[in-house]
């Protein structure tokens, strides 16, 4: 009876651990993102809490810490130093979401991670025309680039992804003092993030209350 009983069980007892065991969705990351501009902190300025931004390249922050020991062995002439060194890294993939922390007029704060205990875990991100845009709203993005940063109350440097740009013969003299033998005619160029936003568009709220009153009927006085 006992046997027959668990051989009931059995499919709602596996029914139950699937279901149990079952991983939530991941959010996907749009395929579509265009830089956020000054036109857009123009237009959506009141909804900025609500916005999701994402980060156009990786940002890594790196920080190292090194503690020194000396000790003395056999005379006081005999020392023996020994340095343990602690690499501590962060890293921020491109297309990081984050949200906004705060806003200071021009810098745009972006958290990307949680932070405990009221601690400041954001990146500052600043306006920058683009070259040839005129100074035109819409030709100005938001980019993170400072070489050191004060992060969760720790000091870091920051490392960009690179690029090696070919030097023409035309500007060859200009770049010379920067170009690597290493490297041949290449110079390398940090490549600073921008903030992207999901293609947004400008709607135009219309709203109309429509009250049809009907009236009130006098009691027919003939009946």
């Amino acid at each position: 009876m006992k046997r027959k009983r668990l051989i009931i069980l059995l499919p709602a007892l596996l029914l139950m651990c699937s279901a149990g065991c079952q991983t939530l969705p991941s959010r996907s990351i749009p395929d579509k993102l265009v830089p956020f501009t000054a036109q857009h902190l123009e237009d959506f300025g009141e909804f900025l809490g609500e916005i999701q931004f994402f980060i156009s390249r990786q940002i890594v922050l790196h920080r190292t810490i090194e503690s020194e020991t000396k000790d003395v062995a056999g005379t006081i002439h005999t020392i023996q130093v020994e340095k343990d060194v602690y690499i501590k890294s962060i890293t921020f993939p491109a297309k990081t979401p984050g949200v906004l922390s705060g806003f200071n007029g021009e810098s745009l704060n972006i958290q990307f991670e949680a932070a405990p205990d009221g601690g400041n875990r954001s990146l500052p991100f600043r306006p920058r025309d683009l070259a040839g845009g005129g100074g035109k709203p819409e030709n100005t993005v938001f980019v993170f680039d400072q070489k050191r940063i004060t992060y969760d109350g720790s000091d870091f440097e920051v490392h960009y992804e690179v690029e090696a740009v070919a030097v023409t013969a035309e500007d060859d003299t200009i770049y010379a003092d920067k170009a690597r033998e290493d490297q041949g005619q290449y110079i390398t160029k940090k490549q600073f993030p921008i903030l992207l936003i999901n293609p947004v568009r400008k709607i135009n709220r219309y709203r109309e209350e429509n009250r049809v009153v009907p009236g009130v009927w006098e009691p027919d006085s003939s009946q």
